[in-house]
């Protein structure tokens, strides 16, 4: 029997913005947007991974683009972000619902500082049990390690856990610790299904 439900946050809980942050930050550089996606890449893992800090990314940045730091960084990462963030109302009651039924709910999710700011000032962490943000734990999924935690969190059998996920390799490494999972391409239309297949109602 399921005893937990651990969700992914973004194109699960919520609405994954189409960002204009790359083109935003190439702007405050006067640079291209492909230098500035590349040194995105270059520490990004490091900075979901809470290993820097913003500020230290910024100056990785700047100093590989031999620039000064933008004045207005603190925005770069979350006016757009801000704006366009849509929390699923679906998804939230769906939430709301297992919370009565005995379920614990969680969200596990890969997330940068600044996201996982604009998200809880939107309230959008408020029904959840347990909350791991990569940021914050200093492991990031796929790695075994933020697993290990989260099951810790928990502290029940994997298999009274299901998983959700919209990246295959996230559920993967959850299957190898024995978790339930389940791929999620439409998480609104699938909530009938979790509840029919997962949870005696």
């Amino acid at each position: 029997m399921i005893k937990a439900i651990v969700f992914d946050y973004g194109n699960v809980i919520s609405t994954s913005p189409n960002s204009h942050t790359k083109k935003d930050i190439a702007d405050a550089y006067a640079v291209s947007e492909n230098e500035v996606g590349i040194l995105i890449g270059k520490y990004i893992s490091e900075f979901r991974k809470g290993k820097i800090t913003e500020d230290k990314f910024w100056q990785n940045i700047s100093q590989d683009l031999d620039k000064p730091v933008p004045n207005n960084t603190y925005d770069l990462w979350r006016q757009d972000f801000k704006q366009k963030l849509t929390i699923s109302e679906p998804m939230i009651e769906f939430v709301k619902f297992l919370k009565k039924k005995g379920i614990i709910v969680a969200v596990l999710s890969n997330n940068i500082m600044p996201y996982v700011e604009v998200i809880k000032e939107k309230g959008g962490y408020n029904e959840f049990d347990v909350v791991i943000n990569s940021c914050e734990v200093g492991f990031s999924k796929p790695e075994p390690e933020i697993y290990r935690l989260m099951l810790n969190k928990l502290n029940i059998n994997p298999g009274e856990i299901l998983y959700l996920d919209d990246r295959p390799e996230n559920l993967d490494t959850a299957k190898q610790f024995g978790i339930n999972t389940m791929l999620i391409t439409n998480p609104t239309k699938q909530i009938e299904d979790i509840k029919k297949i997962f949870i005696s109602i």
